[in-house]
């Protein structure tokens, strides 16, 4: 790296909220790509985002609807700053959401110590980054209108027997668009596919994981 690069890169300024595991191996990341970090905590967050942080690392949290439900927070709060999320897998549907609800970045925790310096560096420029595996989840095929239906419908709360009822459907077929739902989706279970359309009606999109074929 040349010494304007090394310059730009000092004066880049990444916080990291969330599990202190993760956050300390990230600011070990950072450093051995010449990248300072500074841990801060959830109380202080909201002051730190207005005072010229330009990048947010975010890790830790449980259930995929939280951390959902927090990233998008953070995204409003600090609309200049780029946040950047760290996800133990993939595979649920979950990095799509993080997307539409506004994350320029996604990093697995099994390849943090490779990735995350990359990332950090896209999502500071206005790229969006994640990992190969999901970019099924970025670009998915576009669902039916049943299957968008029901997709909505499952969101909503509704059993597989309470959307038969509404849709005039055998209760084998609402099972059998949910499938097709999941395989499009990349998710495992009607929760994640939940969670993945909430964030991303949330966010007015009308395209991919809801979108209309």
């Amino acid at each position: 790296m040349t010494s304007r690069g090394r310059a730009l890169e000092a004066r880049l300024s990444v916080g990291l909220i969330g599990d202190r595991e993760l956050a300390n191996r990230a600011l070990k990341a950072l450093a051995a790509a010449g990248m300072e970090g500074v841990r801060i905590g959830t109380a202080e967050s909201r002051p730190r985002l207005g005072q010229g942080l330009d990048v947010l690392v975010v890790s830790g949290g449980s259930a995929p609807e939280q951390r959902i439900s927090t990233v998008g927070r953070l995204c409003e709060r600090g609309p200049g700053v780029a946040v950047v999320v760290i996800l133990q897998s993939i595979g649920d549907g979950v990095a799509r959401a993080m997307i539409a609800a506004g994350a320029r970045g996604v990093v697995l925790r099994s390849q943090l110590d490779q990735t995350l310096a990359p990332t950090v560096r896209a999502a500071r420029i206005g790229q969006i980054t994640i990992p190969q595996p999901g970019r099924r989840q970025i670009f998915p095929p576009a669902l039916s209108h049943r299957e968008s239906t029901v997709l909505a419908m499952v969101s909503r709360g509704h059993t597989n027997a309470q959307i038969a009822e509404s849709l005039f459907l055998a209760e084998s077929t609402v099972k059998s668009h949910l499938r097709s739902v999941f395989a499009k989706l990349g998710v495992n279970s009607r929760h994640e596919a939940a969670a993945v359309a909430r964030a991303t009606v949330g966010k007015g999109r009308q395209d991919g994981a809801v979108a209309v074929g």
